[in-house]
């Protein structure tokens, strides 16, 4: 009896070893017991253009599901090219495929229920993304090239050739991300919100048409695009906040008279040389035109009740009238500007330390 039990087991080995040999590309796994469940870890192959994630994985004598990919998993891959994702993953986590810079397709099986939001990005060789008829949570309606999330028409994640379509109403956090070879975008009128980081570090695009439906900008949304010359805001809009910061190329900017806050939203835009903030402003906030070096004339309306700390640090500005409306001026507002000669400042406004620079002549009035 013992021995045709040792006979058993060495022929299960055997039946386990030979299904492992299913698994082609070299990566790393972490396990989970209770559920005999696995998650891509990572890719030990840099080097690898292709691959292909089991199904499943052995570890000794169990069998594991692989039901996820890991946070970091294929992150700055940069050879990979495609990859083949298993009917078995149910969870991709965040900066799974980021910096994948020459991965061109993907697509996601019926399986998957989460995605999350950094999961795909800064993969500027993306062409092709494809979601499974089958997937009950995700969809790339009309062949949009893009991830859908199906219950909220919230797009999770887009790319060079993606045709946003006019059910989306949400443009998630890092949707584009880092597609550098995104040269247009068309954002149709049924987009309400555009999210944290979506349009970072598109590098290609030069100028963005945000339509009145769009009530909402994400902090970050059109951060570091370095070709980006010009925008227009809708009247929907009411705060700008760090939504265009380090854009060197923006040059025309045309702001609504619905807005209420800007607040670190031009920030290192350093071929800005002029903008008209439209009396509806109530607050110029920190950082708000901060690096702005080519920034000469500013009208500041009589709407303005306060205006932040380094709201126009280092910036080209030769003279300034502070309006009887503002009541408070933040520390460094005007520090660092070289060419700033004189300034009038209402006699009841409250100055923070080292608002204007010492060679400013300040002018109380």
């Amino acid at each position: 009896m013992r021995k045709l039990i040792i006979i058993i087991l060495l022929l299960f080995g055997i039946a386990l070893t030979a299904f492992a040999k299913t698994v082609k590309d070299d990566m790393r796994f972490y396990y989970t017991k209770p559920t005999r469940t696995a998650t891509v870890d990572s890719l030990l192959n840099g080097d690898a253009t292709e691959v292909k994630i089991p199904s499943k994985v052995q570890k000794g004598l169990r069998v594991y599901d692989v039901t996820g990919i890991g946070w970091y998993a294929f992150w700055e891959c940069k050879r990979l090219k495609s990859v083949e994702i298993p009917n078995s993953v149910e969870y991709i986590g965040d900066y799974a495929f980021t910096y994948c810079t020459n991965l061109e397709s993907i697509e996601i099986p019926g399986s998957v229920t989460k995605i999350e939001d950094s999961a795909i990005t800064d993969c500027p060789s993306l062409k092709s993304i494809a979601v499974d008829k089958e997937n009950k949570v995700y969809d790339s309606r009309g062949n949009c090239n893009a991830i859908i999330e199906t219950a909220t028409n919230a797009l999770v994640t887009g790319c060079q050739s993606t045709v946003i379509p006019n059910s989306v109403t949400e443009i998630g956090s890092h949707a584009f991300s880092g597609c550098s070879t995104l040269e247009s975008v068309e954002i149709p009128n049924s987009v309400t919100e555009i999210g944290y980081k979506a349009y970072e570090n598109c590098d290609g695009l030069e100028s963005v048409e945000i339509p009145n439906s769009v009530k909402s900008l994400g902090v970050y949304a059109f951060r570091g695009c370095k070709r980006l010359k010009s925008v227009k805001i809708p009247n929907s809009i009411r705060y700008i906040i760090a939504v265009f910061v380090n854009c060197p190329s923006l040059e025309n900017v045309e702001l609504p008279n619905s807005l209420y806050e800007i607040d670190s939203a031009f920030a290192g835009c350093k071929s800005l040389k002029n903008i008209q903030i439209p009396n509806s402003v109530k607050e110029i906030g920190e950082y708000a035109f901060e690096n702005c070096t080519s920034l000469a004339s500013i009208e500041i309306p009589d709407s303005v009740k306060e205006i932040g700390s380094f709201a126009f640090y280092n910036t080209a500005l030769e003279s300034v009238v502070i309006p009887n409306s503002v009541k408070e001026i933040g520390e460094y507002a005007f520090g660092e500007c070289a060419k700033l000669k004189s300034a009038r400042v209402p006699k009841d406004c409250k100055l923070d330390n080292h608002v204007f620079p010492d060679t400013c002549e300040v002018v109380f009035y």
